[in-house]
């Protein structure tokens, strides 16, 4: 025991000095492991923050994508009803007429020709007044839209059996000093003017039609003047 206490007088300092790293280091253990127990909270609520900041994002996302899928939908249901009033007003009877053609006199044979037209002697000459009138929408207007049907007598000296064709005249001019010009007729304008076909003489007038793509019209004959 003596010993013993003669050796702590001799190293009393050492003692005391590894007791107090002894504590030393166990503090610092302590704190520490107590830090990166913070440090790892501290992490796990940055994670916790960062996810709830994404799903809060994802969530005005979808809520964007909900809107702009209203808004199509709404203006798809405001075409669809553009749509149908469009159709309504094109049922209406007087939005559906583009313009009236009208045939206003035929004269054959046309005796009163273009000096620069050369005369076939198989043939005879028709002049045909046409009235023209845009009413709801434009209408091109042009000569050769016109076509006139017709029929070649048969001869006497064939059977009455034989086939009689319809075919068209292929012929056309001016032929007159007021012919119809290539005009685009906008709403509630008027036009008038002549075309002239060449026919076979013993040719017979059935019909006659307009065509230019967008308006097609049987015309209605007047009686012919001779």
């Amino acid at each position: 025991m003596k010993l013993f206490i003669e050796y702590l007088d001799k190293h009393i300092y050492k003692v005391l000095l590894s007791i107090v790293l002894i504590i030393f280091f166990a503090i610092f253990s302590v704190s520490f492991l107590l830090l990166l127990n913070i440090d790892n909270e501290q992490q796990a609520i940055k994670e916790k923050i960062n996810n709830h900041t994404l799903q809060f994002f994802q969530i005005q996302k979808e809520v964007n994508d909900i809107q702009d899928n209203l808004s199509t939908q709404s203006n798809i249901i405001r075409e669809m009803q553009e749509e149908i009033y469009n159709l309504n007003a094109s049922n209406d009877s007087n939005n559906s007429i583009k313009g009236e053609i009208t045939v206003q006199k035929i004269v054959d044979p046309l005796l009163a020709i273009s000096g620069s037209i050369i005369k076939d002697p198989k043939k005879r000459y028709i002049g045909v007044e046409i009235l023209a009138r845009a009413i709801n929408d434009s209408i091109t207007m042009r000569s050769a839209f016109f076509n006139i049907y017709i029929v070649e007598e048969l001869n006497k000296s064939l059977s009455n059996d034989s086939p009689t064709a319809i075919i068209v005249a292929e012929n056309k001019f001016s032929g007159s000093d007021i012919s119809l010009g290539n005009v685009l007729l906008q709403p509630n304008e008027l036009m008038q003017g002549w075309i002239s076909f060449s026919i076979p003489k013993n040719a017979k007038i059935i019909g006659l039609t307009f065509d230019n793509g967008v308006v097609a019209a049987n015309l209605k004959l007047p009686n012919l003047d001779n």
